[in-house]
C-alpha cells in the first residue's frame, strides 16, 4: 500500500484537487503530513524501498523512505475553501515550492503526479544488485525508469558508493537536477 492510499481520506478523484509541492523543514515530512491531514487536506508522500546496511559486516535491510526528501504533494479543494494559508500554517512546513518572482506556488500538472504515483506503487524503485556501471561528468544519458522516464539528461554528479547519478534536464522551462538510481539511467549511444 502506498502512503497515498493510506493517508488520502477522501473518495474524490485526483482531478478534484489543485496539486502543489510542499517543502518541509528537515526531517519533518511526517509532522507536516499529519498537520495537513488534520486540516482535511489531501496529502501524498511517495515512498520507495531502499536497501541499507545498518553497520559494516552486517546484513542489509530494506527500509521505506520518501522518494523526494523534504517534499510532499498537497491537493487543495478550492470548492471547500482550502487555500495556501492552510498549508503554510502547518507545523513542519517550510513553504510551497515557487519559481515565480511574486512567490506564487507552482502547480503540479496532474499527469506528472499520476506518473509519480504509478512509479511509487509499482515497486520499481527498489534497489537490486546490479553490475557496476560508471558515469562521467557531462555524459549524455536517458532516464529509463521513474517519474522522469524518457527524458534525455546530462550527468552532473555520480556516486559509485551510493549507486546514484545526478542528471540535469529541462522541465517546465527550467533546468532541473534529479538524483536517480544508476539502474534508472542508460548511456546514450
Amino acid at each position: 500500500m502506498t502512503m497515498f492510499e493510506a493517508d488520502y481520506h477522501t473518495h474524490r478523484p485526483l482531478e478534484a484537487f489543485d496539486w502543489y509541492l510542499v517543502w518541509t523543514n528537515p526531517r519533518c515530512e511526517e509532522r507536516a503530513m499529519a498537520g495537513m491531514l488534520a486540516k482535511g487536506l489531501a496529502v501524498y508522500r511517495p515512498m520507495v524501498t531502499k536497501v541499507r546496511a545498518k553497520k559494516a559486516n552486517r546484513p542489509r535491510i530494506e527500509v521505506e523512505v520518501g522518494m523526494f526528501t523534504r517534499y510532499l504533494f498537497v491537493g487543495l479543494d478550492r470548492a471547500r475553501g482550502q487555500c495556501f494559508a492552510d498549508v503554510r500554517s502547518c507545523d513542519g512546513v517550510e513553504g510551497l515550492v515557487s519559481f515565480d518572482a511574486d512567490g506564487a506556488p507552482l502547480g503540479v500538472p496532474l499527469g506528472d503526479l499520476k506518473r509519480v504515483i504509478a512509479y511509487a506503487s509499482s515497486g520499481a524503485a527498489s534497489r537490486t544488485d546490479a553490475p557496476v556501471v560508471s558515469f562521467k561528468l557531462g555524459e549524455k544519458v536517458r532516464i529509463v525508469a521513474g517519474p522522469f522516464e524518457g527524458f534525455q539528461a546530462e550527468v552532473c554528479a555520480y556516486s559509485r558508493r551510493k549507486r546514484e547519478v545526478t542528471a540535469e534536464f529541462g522541465l517546465m522551462g527550467r533546468q532541473v537536477a534529479v538524483t536517480v538510481d544508476v539502474d534508472s539511467v542508460r548511456k546514450r549511444a
